[in-house]
């Protein structure tokens, strides 16, 4: 190889792990109704594919909000390695100041408010403008987060001055979010003015402060230490937050946590098979399999411990059959190491003698038309389609020569079907996901 072609290479490899890689803010929100709180959780995603781990040495997280709508309650923060060291010793990087100085845990601005316009109708809001430092200057405590991991680092929590969460979205079950535009926070990036950028719209009562750019004179983002040359005495790079993943999560109840992402079962020898596997699967304490026949409640079966690892993991748990030709149905409870609470999709099965009886339908999800595998027989079937919580909610008639059934009247979620062949009189199943 050409001696100058493989100098340049070095030298750029050198460049390129010597210098902090791109990472990703996510985080949202949850409102517990018991304690009647707000949680703003952040965390950091160290890209899959990156060339080194983000050794953490701490950050500063800017935060706004609207004294007539919320009180600041305190921080818990996570940010801290294996050996509870880190970035909450006594030490700190010294353009970043005390880790805590004030009430709380933490320092104002300056000037400690601000007069923010909301965009949307172009009105004013006075905001307190406040920050929490968390941070090391050794290296030894760094918060180490590898290639593809990613990591809580605070908690922050408020109370509403009215109980009114129902007017932000806040109650709601499903998937609501930071990109509702009714919802109770933003971010506020380089990109739409930082410290000094506008509300969104009259919704908007609290706001976090991450500029993006990589600038040790600017606190507001992620800083690590230098993979070479690491020493005592600290050496810290800001790690450029990639624009556009300076984002919240869709919410699993309304907070980041680990998430069931898929859940299969299957009949084998004489037991009921589930297998799923789990996003953020470190945040999670433990998955409590439940199960529910056609007429009565899901119960808990089974128990199995999270095994902390921080990719995606996958699980497995055997159910064994007591009857045949009933249906039952199948779901997994995460319980998170904070312990929220989410749930996988229902699956069902129908036991029997003939595991040929499952057919597949497609595709899946479903808009209008779904249709199903038709088994080794001619004739007429009748459908029953069913809701998750067992309701029939369709019938409908199909035949071997034109398998399909309308689906346009049902509503989106998940349902199963019950094929009734009269020539033979046996019966088969199925289900899918209408969109």
């Amino acid at each position: 190889m050409n001696k100058k072609l493989l100098l340049f290479l070095v030298l750029l490899l050198m460049h390129y792990f010597s210098f902090s890689q791109g990472a990703e803010i996510k985080g949202n929100c949850l409102y517990d109704n018991t304690t009647k709180r707000i949680t703003v959780r952040l965390a950091l995603r160290n890209p899959t594919g990156s060339p080194a781990p983000i050794q953490l040495a701490g950050m500063r997280f800017g935060i706004q909000y609207n004294p007539l709508a919320v009180n600041y309650a305190g921080f818990t923060s996570y940010m801290y390695n294996s050996t509870n060291q880190g970035l909450n010793d006594a030490s700190y990087l010294g353009f970043m100041g005390p880790d805590s100085n004030a009430p709380n845990g933490f320092s104002w601005e300056s000037p400690a408010t601000r007069n923010a316009t909301v965009a949307s109708n172009n009105s004013m809001k006075v905001m307190n403008r406040i920050y929490i430092n968390r941070s090391t200057d050794n290296c030894f405590n760094a918060n180490v987060i590898g290639a593809s991991q990613m990591k809580v680092l605070i908690d922050i929590y408020f109370t509403l001055v009215n109980d009114n969460p129902a007017y932000y979205h806040l109650n709601e079950p499903g998937e609501y979010g930071w990109g509702d535009p009714e919802f109770i926070a933003q971010f506020l990036t380089k990109d739409n003015g930082g410290h000094t950028g506008n509300l969104t719209d009259p919704f908007k009562e609290i706001a976090i402060v991450i500029i993006r750019q990589g600038n040790t004179t600017n606190p507001y983002q992620p800083f690590d230490f230098a993979n070479a040359g690491c020493s005592a005495s600290g050496n810290p790079n800001p790690v450029v937050v990639n624009g556009s993943n300076v984002n919240f999560i869709n919410p699993i109840n309304g907070v980041l946590s680990g998430k069931v992402s898929k859940l299969d079962i299957s009949e084998r020898n004489d037991h009921v098979v589930l297998n799923w596997s789990v996003e953020n699967n470190e945040l999670a304490d433990h998955y409590e399999i439940e199960r529910k026949d056609e007429n009565g409640n899901f119960r808990t079966i089974g128990l199995i411990m999270g095994d902390n690892k921080s990719t995606t993991t996958d699980y497995q748990f055997k159910d064994k059959i007591t009857s045949r030709d009933l249906k039952l149905y199948y779901r997994v409870k995460l319980v998170g190491a904070d312990r929220v609470v989410s749930y996988s999709d229902i699956k069902m099965i129908r036991p029997s003698s003939a595991q040929q009886q499952m057919v597949k339908m497609f595709p899946n999800p479903a808009a209008e038309i779904v249709w199903f595998q038709s088994p080794l027989m001619n004739g007429n079937f009748m459908c029953r389609v069913y809701s998750t919580d067992g309701r029939m909610v369709l019938t409908a008639n199909a035949s071997s020569l034109k398998p399909n059934i309308n689906t346009s009247s049902l509503k989106t979620g998940v349902y199963f079907v019950e094929m009734y062949h009269p020539q033979s009189g046996k019966r088969f199943y199925s289900q899918f996901n209408k969109k």
